[in-house]
């Protein structure tokens, strides 16, 4: 029994050597990843598990040109102010429709030259300042009367009449130079305009001599 016995407990020895021998660890690797802040990524398995998957999720952006944000130019239309009609080959404003401190009348509307206005044009207008262009050549009767705002008045070289009450019961009218181009002011054209101080070929005329203008045509 012993003889027995005893080699068998060899062999049992001899078995459990031989497992541990081939019995190995799998040590667990610890990795280090270096990616940018929005990459994504998975840590490596311990046992046989595949490597880390690394994402990037960093968008793919592109860069454009700046916006063009010029304002292209325009032209203001003065036109839509004024209502007119057509003689002799110009323009006759016949009514002002708009509004403001100030008034510069076109030279030209629809590519023709402005070259009158019309009786009672602008008669009771709001406006402190007036430019009348030198394509004007006649200004009509009371065309500009009762504008009690107006202060201001150029009179561009060009104008050749200026008709009866043209300017009247303009209180606050002041400094105004006639060009050398009139020809001809009706009476009555700067009547009722106490603060007036009238220049015309270097002579100066007030609400006081008016008349000795009106005399002088």
């Amino acid at each position: 029994m012993k003889k027995f016995f005893v080699p068998l407990l060899c062999a049992l020895a001899v078995l459990t050597l031989t497992a541990c021998g081939n019995k190995t660890t799998s040590p667990t690797s610890k990795q280090t990843y270096s990616s940018s802040d929005e990459a994504v990524y998975k840590q490596p398995t311990a046992n046989g598990g595949t490597g880390a998957a690394i994402t990037d999720n960093t968008p793919n952006t592109t860069s454009s040109a700046a916006a063009n944000t010029s304002t292209p130019s325009t032209t203001s239309d003065t036109s839509s102010l004024y209502e007119t009609e057509e003689e002799n080959g110009g323009i006759i404003i016949t009514k002002y429709i708009g509004t403001g401190d100030k008034v510069s009348i076109p030279s030209k509307i629809a590519k023709k030259d402005v070259i009158g206005i019309a009786d009672h044009a602008f008669r009771g207008a709001d406006m402190k300042t007036l430019i009348i262009p030198g394509s004007v050549r006649e200004i009509g009767t009371h065309s500009f009367s009762g504008c009690s705002n107006l202060e201001n008045l150029t009179l561009g070289d060009g104008v050749k009449t200026i008709n009866g009450y043209a300017f009247a019961d303009c209180p606050n009218l002041a400094l105004v130079t006639l060009p050398d181009s009139v020809r001809e002011i009706n009476s009555g054209a700067f009547n009722s305009c106490p603060n007036l101080k009238l220049t015309y070929k270097g002579d100066t005329y007030t609400a006081v001599n008016i008349e000795d203008l009106y005399d002088f045509f």
